[in-house]
């Protein structure tokens, strides 16, 4: 509600919560006004905001669909009235297909390769992979991306790369890969050359694991 309340079923105002899938997070060194947080003033760029400044700790700015804004904001499909409204949100389960992938970025090889972890199930965020090549038995902590963290969605746009100074990695090269809930799985020898076939955009080499998260 306008003064900081929840809406309860039945009030005035109140509508069903709708459901949303992440397509893209920005990451608050490109853009630090919308995508760093409550820290930031955005109430500026807002005349009139009624729901209050500075906005609360802890808040996130979300651009979402005309279609979900209006969902949220006056139960329809089309109509909206003031731009910015204050929402609640919670992490649900991703509804996916089949098993996870990985997104082999191009110009890989034995000593640099940079991989991303799509398609996942659950909460659909990667705490961290792992590379382990042939005939070896230690694993390599993969680095993230900084931009990306586990609470952003970084399975499309951010990578994984194997740190400075280790290498060469035999193929094939196996990853076991870690959830945000904590869950392990082990992607047994899944890549087996560096070189996306003619057939395929290099850019999108996408490896069928054989693995998925259960919860």
């Amino acid at each position: 509600m306008p003064n900081g309340t929840d809406y309860a079923t039945g009030d005035i105002g109140y509508t069903r919560p709708v459901y949303l899938e992440v397509v893209d997070s920005c990451p608050c060194t490109a853009n630090s006004k919308w995508c760093c947080g409550s820290g930031y003033d955005h109430c500026g760029e807002v005349s009139d905001f009624k729901y209050g400044c500075p906005i609360p700790a802890g808040s996130h700015h979300m651009d979402l669909s005309d279609y979900a804004f209006a969902r949220l904001e006056t139960g329809t499909t089309n109509t909206t009235v003031a731009g910015v409204i204050p929402i609640k949100y919670r992490r649900v389960p991703c509804p996916t297909l089949g098993n996870m992938y990985a997104w082999l970025r191009p110009s890989g090889g034995n000593y640099y390769f940079a991989v991303s972890i799509v398609n996942t199930a659950g909460i659909g965020s990667i705490l961290s992979i792992e590379a382990q090549g042939a005939g070896t038995t230690s694993w390599t902590l993969l680095v993230p991306d900084p931009n990306y963290t586990s609470s952003r969605p970084q399975e499309r746009y951010a990578s994984y790369s194997n740190p400075q100074g280790t290498g060469p990695f035999a193929l094939p090269i196996s990853l076991r890969i870690t959830s945000a809930a904590g869950e392990v799985v082990i992607a047994n020898s899944s890549i087996t050359t560096f070189t996306a076939p003619s057939s395929l955009d290099s850019s999108y080499y996408y490896i069928d694991l054989g693995v998925q998260f259960s919860k």
